[in-house]
């Protein structure tokens, strides 16, 4: 008897759904760690020992400066350093490729409360997570950014905005291009899709990685016709320009905060 034909758009959010309900049957393992007794949280170890970047959107700080080059933009932040030997690597693939959703809000989550106690929200009217193209968002199922940014909104209270920009262009990944291979496998990549819904407020972007901001970039630029429109970003990490197709923290000189960890002050994370 032959088996049963799924069109290839049906495979993620299959994959996602089955996931989902042997995670409630079987005993998952932190993410980043492997250690069992989590049930694929994050266990309070690894939430120590994850590389932060201590930015918590502080004015002119060394990623903020990657943006200078474009007047809307208010403030820019990341909560972690990202290498690919770095535990987080691990939670970033969990949610880009397979399927963890709930890690993405989670980490979003996490973000947000990281910048309650700090000036970086004030007057922000609405986030706005990176769009991934109609094709990729059909392949993957879902758009990671999105559930990054949904997390940010429950520890804030900030409402989403998720029509009015586009990604028009399904361009490749750019994790193997040096960065002005990137800055044009980027170019004319968005559009605008409701400029009214933009003009004259302050919105925050949300992005999973932020490595030599050429995607970014290029958003800020589609977004330049909108009149009065202020921007701030935050993304879950911070990598550094390429090494043979690999990213370190020096190579944007950004210090390794790993380095600077204390081993007497234990960093502690509640969901409400």
């Amino acid at each position: 008897m032959p088996l049963p034909y799924f069109p290839h758009r049906w495979w993620p959010p299959l994959l996602t759904a089955l996931r989902a309900a042997l995670s409630v049957l079987i005993d998952e393992r932190c993410p980043m760690c492997g250690r069992s007794e989590f049930k694929g949280e994050i266990c309070p170890s690894c939430w120590f020992n994850i590389p932060y970047t201590h930015l918590r959107g502080a004015s002119g700080n060394v990623l903020e400066r990657l943006f200078w080059s474009e007047p809307m933009v208010q403030r820019v932040s990341a909560y972690a350093w990202y290498k690919p030997e770095y535990a987080i690597s691990k939670v970033v693939h969990e949610f880009k490729y397979y399927g963890r959703k709930d890690l993405a809000q989670l980490m979003g989550e996490a973000m947000g409360r990281e910048l309650l106690d700090s000036d970086f929200f004030e007057g922000v009217d609405v986030l706005v997570p990176v769009p991934l193209s109609a094709q990729r968002l059909r392949k993957r199922g879902y758009n990671q950014s999105e559930h990054l940014a949904k997390g940010v909104a429950q520890a804030t209270g900030l409402p989403l905005l998720t029509t009015a920009i586009a990604r028009v262009v399904d361009n490749p990944s750019q994790t193997t291009l040096d960065p002005s291979q990137r800055r044009d496998n980027v170019r004319d990549i968005f559009a605008v899709v409701d400029a009214d819904a933009l003009a004259g407020r302050h919105i925050v972007v949300i992005d999973d990685v932020i490595t030599v901001g050429a995607t970014l970039l290029s958003l800020l630029q589609t977004l330049r016709p909108v009149p009065h429109l202020r921007v701030s970003l935050l993304a879950l990490c911070a990598a550094g320009r390429y090494h043979v197709g690999r990213l370190s923290p020096d190579d944007l000189h950004l210090s390794d905060a790993t380095a600077d960890a204390q081993d007497h002050v234990v960093r502690k994370y509640h969901k409400p």
